[in-house]
């Protein structure tokens, strides 16, 4: 309805692009929350990989100069990690299950230095310093419970 509104009243500018990716954000960022109860870090990743697709669309609508890869997807990133390293600090008994989706964010992270290499991303700082955050926690983790981190990485990969 509302590409439709916009073709009719066309006036050099998609915004319905922008609106509908925002409701179809809500939508899903609604159902996620709802349907998966459990566990809390999954959420995070999901609103994060939400977010970025988002922000993506949002850049690409408004002229595409490479703003939401240079600042907004590993800023969302960090956010994660921050996120993470809040429930690790809260829930310090179960840590271990978090070791998997902080190496999920560490290895994005790694990937997102390949949008640098093609030239999406025009300044790395923010780039650098999200992953630089990330590979130091997963070190951290797993170096402060090797055997803990270690077996929980075995049994979600290799069982």
């Amino acid at each position: 309805m509302l590409v439709g509104i916009n073709y009719l009243t066309y006036q050099g500018f998609w915004w319905s692009m922008i609106a509908s990716a925002g409701i179809f954000y809500l939508v899903f960022l609604m159902f996620y929350s709802i349907v998966h109860r459990g566990n809390p870090v999954a959420k995070i990743l999901a609103g994060t990989l939400g977010t970025n697709l988002l922000m993506s669309v949002i850049d690409m609508t408004l002229g595409n100069s490479g703003w939401s890869f240079s600042y907004a997807s590993p800023g969302m990133v960090m956010m994660a990690n921050a996120a993470i390293f809040v429930l690790v600090l809260a829930n310090r008994k179960n840590w271990h299950s978090y070791v998997v989706y902080q190496a999920i964010l560490t290895v994005c992270n790694l990937l997102m230095n390949g949008f640098y290499m093609t030239g999406w991303i025009k300044n790395p700082l923010v780039l650098w310093i999200s992953c630089g955050l990330s590979v130091i926690m997963t070190i951290i983790l797993m170096v402060s419970g090797h055997r803990k981190g270690m077996k929980e990485l075995k049994r979600r990969f290799y069982a």
